[in-house]
């Protein structure tokens, strides 16, 4: 008996199972006359039931740890499989558990179509985040083939993550990125302000850091706080008019801040006109 005791792994990705394996093989010794891979079917038209059963053993090189050595040769099984493929295995196990004939044919054949179906749709959540990987790849080394791609959370991200790292090579560590929420919130003021597309974000932060800002400025502020301060020192009046609508707060001394930096001694007054909102202490 071979899986006296089990366990069982459900990921969210099919990629993810193959890593999963690798990391298993290094660690234990693999039965592999009695482990199988039940995503590979001998018959290429049959769909249904996938999963990878690995038998394991802790192994030889377990067997001078005193908490081990006694059990090293105890064989136990590792299920792996998807989200996707867990969810149709446990339907499908209610429903006919170890019986070829529980179902009707109809429902039987249905019941397989569909696990057809989420094996088609675990591969292509797979390319999607293996996709996202390469697009993250190829604005971080500066591509123009995406110049023109419409600003999304996944580029905005990518794009600020590249300053901040140009920053730390000057020994300036700036605040906090913009977190999933504050970048949706970012992407809307940007795109308020006239910054659609990747290159215009480019242009914005190139012309932005490019200045000779105070390290004590960069390293205070968030990059959230800097962006917002790039748009500032771009055109400070389109900010006013068209990107803040009070959805924030600021301290006098950071205006005081951002006027210094910037050379912009008119910026409280002009905060006030707007009716931005100044905390003073």
């Amino acid at each position: 008996m071979t899986d006296i005791v089990g366990f069982r792994v459900v990921l969210y990705l099919e990629h993810e199972i193959e890593e999963l394996e690798n990391v298993l093989r290094k660690y234990f010794e693999i039965d592999e006359k009695n482990s199988v891979d039940k995503r590979k079917p001998d018959d290429v038209q049959t769909v249904g039931y996938r999963s990878l059963h690995l038998i394991c053993k802790l192994g030889k090189t377990r067997e001078t740890l005193p908490e081990y050595f006694e059990a090293c040769d105890f064989p136990f099984e590792v299920q792996v499989r998807t989200a996707l493929e867990q969810a149709w295995a446990e339907i499908e196990h209610k429903q006919k558990y170890k019986s070829k004939v529980a179902l009707p044919p109809d429902l039987q054949r249905r019941l397989n179509i569909l696990s057809g179906n989420l094996e088609l749709i675990d591969r292509e959540l797979s390319r999607i985040v293996k996709e996202v990987t390469h697009y993250k790849s190829k604005i971080t080394s500066q591509d123009d083939s995406v110049l023109y791609d419409l600003l999304s959370v996944t580029s905005l991200t990518s794009v600020t993550k590249r300053y901040a790292e140009k920053l730390q090579e000057k020994g300036i560590s700036p605040g906090a990125l913009p977190s999933e929420l504050s970048a949706d919130q970012l992407l809307d003021e940007l795109s308020k302000f006239g910054i659609l597309n990747i290159g215009q974000l480019e242009d914005l932060l190139r012309t932005f850091f490019d200045q000779d800002l105070p390290d004590k400025f960069l390293k205070e502020k968030s990059f959230t706080g800097l962006v917002r301060t790039a748009m500032i020192s771009k055109n400070l009046d389109r900010f006013l008019q068209n990107a803040y609508w009070g959805q924030y707060t600021i301290h006098e001394e950071e205006v005081d801040e951002i006027s210094k930096a910037l050379k912009l001694p008119n910026l409280m007054q002009k905060f006030e006109q707007a009716e931005v909102e100044v905390l003073r202490v």
